[in-house]
């Protein structure tokens, strides 16, 4: 997998959205950081649980969390609010093994965290597991 171009598609889209939703381009760098700058060390410490591609991936790219205006706030897509953030990323993982015996005996045995939610949905949805 090419990271630095799953890095760079990422943050062309979320600048596309930026601009094309009546916002400056030269205002992008100020509003949407590095998605790790967002989050404490403590939040953070979830991150050896991540394949260091994701990680990577993680590194550099960017989020745009601001508070709701009179627009209703930023989404990267119409249902897609933002990437997870870390206590996000395996919140639902049950969710996907419920109905799986077998693997949750695996799951049990080794301790793997397969699932997460890479995106989230925004509040136009019920649930917010979104990109899995």
């Amino acid at each position: 997998m090419n990271v630095e171009r799953c890095i760079e598609l990422h943050n062309e889209i979320l600048c596309l959205g930026w601009v094309n939703s009546g916002h400056n381009r030269s205002q992008f760098e100020t509003v949407a950081k590095p998605w790790m700058n967002y989050f404490g060390d403590g939040e953070l410490a979830i991150l050896p649980d991540l394949a260091p591609e994701l990680g990577h991936f993680l590194q550099q790219a960017r989020i745009i969390f601001n508070e709701p205006d009179e627009s209703g706030g930023y989404s990267f897509f119409f249902w897609v609010d933002n990437l997870a953030a870390p206590g996000n990323l395996f919140e639902f993982e049950e969710m996907w093994e419920m109905n799986l015996d077998h693997e949750m005996h695996l799951k049990r045995e080794y301790e793997v965290k397969r699932y997460l939610v890479l995106y989230t949905l925004n509040q136009l949805a019920h649930h917010n597991v979104g990109l899995v």
